[in-house]
């Protein structure tokens, strides 16, 4: 299963981790507005980098999303993938 992450914020290791430590499971891309730190996520847990969440699903090829915004950025984007969110959304 290809795996894409939207945001990175502290849960994002944790579930970049869980992905790479789960047989069939792959991180292929994460988006993220601040591109320094998106490169430098990359770079330790794979995948590719994108400024924009909407470009990462069209391109991506992923079957799965994990949301990881940092806790001040917590808001809903709609996805229509099968999404997996550390939190209940509201």
């Amino acid at each position: 299963m290809r795996f894409a992450l939207v945001g990175i914020g502290n849960i994002a290791p944790v579930h970049a981790r869980a992905i790479q430590d789960t047989p069939g499971a792959e991180l292929v891309a994460v988006a993220t507005r601040d591109e320094a730190r998106g490169r430098a996520f990359v770079a330790e847990h794979g995948g590719v980098w994108f400024a924009d969440y909407q470009e990462m699903l069209a391109h991506a090829g992923a079957d799965a999303v994990s949301l990881c915004p940092n806790t001040a950025a917590c808001g809903s984007p709609t996805i229509r993938k099968c999404w997996l969110t550390p939190a209940p959304m509201p």
